[in-house]
């Protein structure tokens, strides 16, 4: 008897190219997730610092502590901002919601947020009695929570979709085959008497 092709070890692909997709979108998720607090520039609390800003327009402040599961802001805690070039403070707006996250030891949470009105240097000025944080600025950690979830699904449905379809292919190629077989088979009988 003639083998059935594809081979069955075929159906094994399926199922392997969805355990890889499922460990890619756990790489990636864990990657963007371990990467939320990258990029911001971080003033001590209390402290003052000079921080350049590249891109105008509204930002996220966050309060970050070490060592915590959540980051709480001091209830005395005064933030000002203001253009190195000289002038007047900027506003600084209170946030709805909470945005929040714990990476790599640091624990945030948004305390509200600012629009530079221009590119360049300002400087930052955060007073409090109590201490034990910082203010970050210049990300926005929802959007990196949000793109490596989006990655995480988009990866997992990915493979599992090719899974089927791969299962699906070789199921119909080896039913195909079979037929044919078949076919050749019962082609070589000679015709029924009647």
């Amino acid at each position: 008897m003639q083998n059935i092709k594809p081979h069955w070890g075929w159906f094994l692909l399926g199922p392997a190219v969805l355990i890889l997709g499922g460990i890619a979108s756990v790489v990636l998720m864990a990657g963007g997730l371990m990467s939320v607090a990258e990029g911001m520039q971080r003033v001590d609390a209390p402290g003052e610092a000079v921080i350049r800003i590249e891109q105008p327009g509204e930002q996220a402040i966050f309060f970050e502590q070490r060592g915590v599961a959540a980051a709480s802001a001091p209830a005395d805690l005064k933030l000002s901002i203001t253009p190195l070039a000289g002038g007047e403070p900027l506003s600084i707006s209170n946030t709805f919601g909470s945005v929040t996250y714990n990476a790599n030891g640091v624990a945030g949470r948004n305390y509200g947020s600012v629009n530079f009105p221009a590119a360049g240097e300002y400087k930052v000025v955060v007073a409090t009695a109590t201490g034990g944080g910082q203010v970050a600025l210049g990300g926005n950690p929802g959007e990196k929570i949000v793109g490596s979830l989006l990655g995480f699904f988009g990866v997992g449905f990915g493979s599992f979709v090719a899974c089927v379809i791969i299962l699906i292919v070789v199921a119909v190629k080896r039913a195909k085959f079979r037929k044919a077989l078949l076919q050749q088979q019962y082609a070589t009988y000679p015709a029924p008497v009647r």
